[in-house]
């Protein structure tokens, strides 16, 4: 029986960021004997409903809705309007990539008896409460909850209902599957781990001196890369504050920070002092590609990531990382072969954790051997956990799994 993967996708800040990236990379493992893919572009700026065909892949552009009709009323809606687009005869399966869309799932599976697989990218919690706090709501220690802790109890019940309904659950990382065990009873669902996957870049003849003349950089500049948005979970501000007390110590010493997000506070922290350091905003992927190809060191100072994208594109770049030793960082990076992974937050003192930021840089931009080393490394576990063909094997076993 032919299967058919129904993958949703929708216009909004993932749609720039990681879901997009991972939607793309996934769209590169088809065609596949055997199945039929299909994308749903949710709240897309077209009018009407609008089916395009590119190559093996059917895309199928559902319009944005009046502002009052948004989420619940707009998910149930849409299966009507999609219901002439789905074979019932097929084995279908709808790939979630967004939580908020139950409607539709359950719609799909006990109408027309899909199998609701959902890719778990991000933990709701992780902009409302610290980790401890989590704990103690959930095992009903707060006597009585602020309306921070009742939106993140809003948020959970939606989540728990939707992994209900789900045949099975896609995780990005192993500590993603020992907490999500803890916060949730999934012992009806299949539990798959699946690494991220992207396609190989990297490109060995590149002239870097070439590519830094081109960025009006020296030559001679070490290069200091961070990628990514600008808020309070990725952090930026320590980096920058690091990168601060460095400056000084080191000749050519350059801070590239690339991604949009809230500007004034690591502007802020610069006054009046902006020199050596480079806002570029959001790149495209070819640009981003150039700048990865001459950094000599990228920082992710993260409280935060469930996967770490940009931990795996640094990997494939062969460049040598520091990172914080937190959830899904630590599971790309692995260990200290590949990247200098650091408790970068182990302290409540701010200032602790500059200083402990600024130490670790200050040690692998002064020993050329061991960042050699940390890029070949990298390089190495790129090609061994990461890579597009390892991902496509193994999401095509889920697929036949469920």
């Amino acid at each position: 029986m032919m299967k058919h993967v129904y993958v949703l996708d929708e216009d909004g800040i993932g749609s720039i960021y990681g879901i997009n990236t991972y939607i793309c990379n996934l769209l590169k493992i088809f065609p596949v004997e055997n199945f039929s893919i299909t994308v749903f572009k949710l709240y897309s700026k077209e009018t009407i409903l609008d089916v395009v065909y590119d190559k093996h892949i059917r895309y199928i552009y559902v319009p944005d809705m009046d502002m009052k009709y948004k989420n619940d009323y707009y998910y149930r809606n849409i299966f009507y309007l999609i219901l002439p687009y789905i074979n019932p005869e097929h084995y279908n399966i709808l790939h979630l990539n967004y939580r908020s869309c139950i409607d539709l799932a359950y719609l799909l599976k006990y109408e027309l008896r899909f199998k609701i697989l959902l890719v778990w990218h991000y933990q709701t919690w992780i902009d409302l409460l610290i980790e401890s706090d989590v704990d103690k709501v959930l095992s009903n220690k707060v006597k009585r909850l602020s309306a921070i802790e009742e939106q993140f109890c809003k948020e959970y019940a939606k989540d728990n209902e939707l992994l209900k309904c789900c045949d099975g659950i896609i995780l990005l990382a192993d500590h993603s599957y020992l907490r999500l065990n803890k916060m949730f009873d999934l012992k009806t669902q299949r539990i798959f781990i699946v690494n991220n996957g992207i396609e190989d870049k990297y490109v060995s003849n590149i002239n870097r001196d070439t590519l830094k003349v081109k960025f009006e950089f020296d030559v001679s500049d070490k290069i200091v890369l961070y990628v990514g948005r600008l808020d309070s979970n990725k952090n930026p501000s320590v980096l920058i504050s690091a990168f601060d007390k460095l400056k000084q110590c080191f000749n050519n010493l350059k801070l590239v920070i690339v991604g949009q997000g809230n500007f004034r506070q690591p502007l802020s922290i610069l006054y009046p002092r902006y020199k050596n350091i480079i806002f570029t905003g959001f790149l495209e992927q070819e640009q981003l590609s150039e700048l990865y190809r001459i950094a000599d060191l990228g920082v992710i100072p993260s409280h935060y990531e469930e996967f770490g994208y940009v931990a795996t594109e640094m990997l494939m770049y062969g460049i040598p990382i520091i990172s914080n030793k937190s959830s899904g960082l630590s599971d790309v990076i692995g260990s200290d072969l590949y990247g200098d992974l650091i408790d970068l937050y182990r302290s409540d003192n701010q200032e602790d954790s500059i200083n402990l930021l600024a130490s670790s840089m200050a040690r692998l931009l002064l020993d050329q051997d061991r960042r050699v080393l940390l890029s070949k490394n990298a390089r190495l576990r790129y090609l061994e956990k990461f890579s597009i063909d390892i991902f496509k094997q193994k999401m095509i076993e889920v697929y036949n799994a469920i």
